[in-house]
């Protein structure tokens, strides 16, 4: 629902800047229980949000669903690097994209540069050049997913170096790329609140260097009271509520529009 697809589904809704519940519970949202790409959403927006130690009993309870989280460290997950953010930002409205149904088209004209639009998304970062921003990124980004580039198994092993080549704009991260074309740095750079943050080189002694997943452990234990409760939290089955039979969800079925129907937006 923080998606690019679900806000342009939403706005021409809205006459003003509030969203009433009537509004909102006719929106359509594809069911995702039996899709791959929600095991990678899960992971992208926990990476996105859970950047505090009161998060420990959740981040392991993501990493006994996702065993494939244990090749790094627990902070190496957290994404509070600039590029990171926007990678997996731009990684998250491509899978959303993908799970409505949508063809490449049809989300280049979502997020289209269009200044007459008067709800368009062309504001969005819009002192870049749109394939800098995240509208064009998450347009590149699923053309690249229709293409086979990538997808939502394969997306963890990738660096945001390597997400970034695979839609054709290495400089955005890579200095050596950057300079190839004349520009004086990544162009990550330009971008208000770029930093670098790389726990691993922080000295021992250093408060802030508890980063491994027995960190994360003891840091649950300590919020949940004992080790018994963290297994229980951890290993506890998640719930997913039943419809009423009056009630049925919407169900997105991602199939061509017909001719006479035009575009599915």
């Amino acid at each position: 629902m923080n998606s690019l697809v679900f806000d342009y589904i939403t706005r021409p809704r809205l006459s003003g800047v509030n969203l009433s519940w009537f509004i909102l519970e006719e929106l359509p949202i594809p069911q995702v229980h039996d899709s791959k790409n929600i095991g990678a959403l899960q992971r992208a927006s926990t990476c996105l949000t859970f950047i505090h130690r009161r998060f420990a009993p959740e981040w392991l309870k993501l990493k006994h669903l996702f065993p494939e989280l244990a090749s790094k460290e627990w902070k190496q997950w957290w994404a509070v690097a600039e590029a990171d953010r926007l990678r997996l930002r731009v990684e998250i409205d491509a899978l959303c994209a993908d799970l409505y149904g949508l063809d490449p088209d049809d989300f280049d004209w979502i997020v289209r540069d269009d200044p007459t639009d008067p709800k368009g998304f062309y504001r969005v970062d819009r002192q870049f050049p749109f394939q800098e921003r995240l509208s064009g990124l998450a347009a590149a980004a699923f053309r690249a997913l229709k293409e086979g580039k990538w997808s939502a198994e394969t997306a963890a092993s990738l660096s945001t170096d390597e997400f970034f080549h695979l839609l054709g704009i290495p400089e955005l991260t890579k200095a050596k790329a950057a300079h190839a074309k004349g520009l004086p740095g990544p162009l990550i750079e330009k971008r208000d609140g770029c930093h670098v943050w790389k726990p691993e080189n922080f000295p021992e002694d250093d408060p802030r260097h508890g980063w491994t997943w027995d960190d994360c452990w003891n840091d649950a234990v300590a919020l949940l009271g004992s080790e018994e409760a963290v297994r229980r939290y951890v290993e506890e089955e998640p719930k997913t509520a039943e419809p009423s039979h009056d009630e049925q969800p919407f169900r997105l079925q991602a199939k061509k529009p017909t001719p006479s129907q035009g575009k599915l937006f």
